[in-house]
């Protein structure tokens, strides 16, 4: 593990992610087997054993959560920094959360950054007519950041800001929050998925797309509750292009 900057960018996965204070530093090349430079345990993005390839972590400086979800100019900047530092490294740059697709789209230069909004198109051609399930941290940001996209009219936003625990989140010790209660928040996400209103959209919808990376450890409580729809997720999908084998899940 190193802070050098001389790595070979042939299969390694570049991971920005949000300004936050629980991060041990700023810049970090990980192999699978290493610390990462936060707290959370494998499944979450920030642990380098999620991926089957080196990783290169470098946090978005501005870019915290209230700025990012509220698409705070402010950020840009960290976002472009960011960016500019992973992908002369890396075969492949992701960002650790959603609402970063406002700034992608944004940079001055032109940026490989890939969100797990920029899966929508793809998930509007799998629902074919259907709508597309959108699971968020925010449904109004999220409604507010798309309200121009060209597949507006066919997303439906499932936010869980408003559960008790995961409201928690917006906080400043957000990481904590859920390391220390991975089990409610997995509780409060099934009993939400498990509503009516939910039952019926999966009824309804063609396709579900999981915009908060947050969600990543839960697919297969998500998949459990949107059967027979073709489900994006991004992490999976990373795992699955970065490593040469079918498998979608973290060994």
């Amino acid at each position: 593990m190193s802070a050098e900057v001389s790595v070979d960018s042939q299969r390694r996965l570049g991971i920005i992610l949000l300004d936050s204070s629980h991060y041990t530093t700023s810049f970090l090349h990980c192999e699978p087997g290493d610390p990462g430079p936060g707290l959370l345990p494998l499944g979450y993005w920030e642990c380098p054993a999620t991926w089957p390839v080196p990783s290169t972590y470098t946090v978005a400086r501005g870019a915290t959560p209230s700025a990012v979800i509220g698409g705070d100019p402010g950020a840009l900047a960290g976002v472009q920094r960011a960016s500019g530092l992973l992908e002369p490294r890396c075969s492949m740059v992701i960002a650790d959360c959603g609402f970063f697709f406002s700034f992608a789209t944004s940079l001055t230069q032109p940026s490989r950054l890939v969100t797990t909004l920029h899966l929508l198109d793809l998930a509007t051609t799998a629902a074919g007519r259907r709508p597309v399930v959108v699971l968020t941290y925010d449904a109004r940001a999220a409604a507010t950041l798309l309200r121009d996209h060209p597949t507006r009219r066919r997303l439906h936003f499932l936010g869980l800001d408003s559960l008790s625990t995961w409201q928690e989140l917006g906080s400043e010790d957000w990481a904590l929050r859920v390391r220390d209660g991975a089990a409610l928040l997995r509780f409060e996400l099934v009993q939400r998925l498990e509503q009516s209103d939910v039952r019926e959209l999966a009824d309804q919808a063609g396709a579900v797309l999981v915009e908060c990376t947050l969600l990543s450890p839960l697919i297969d409580d998500i998949r459990g509750a949107f059967p027979g729809l073709p489900l994006f997720d991004l992490a999976a999908l990373v795992r699955i292009l970065l490593s040469g084998r079918s498998t979608a899940q973290p060994s």
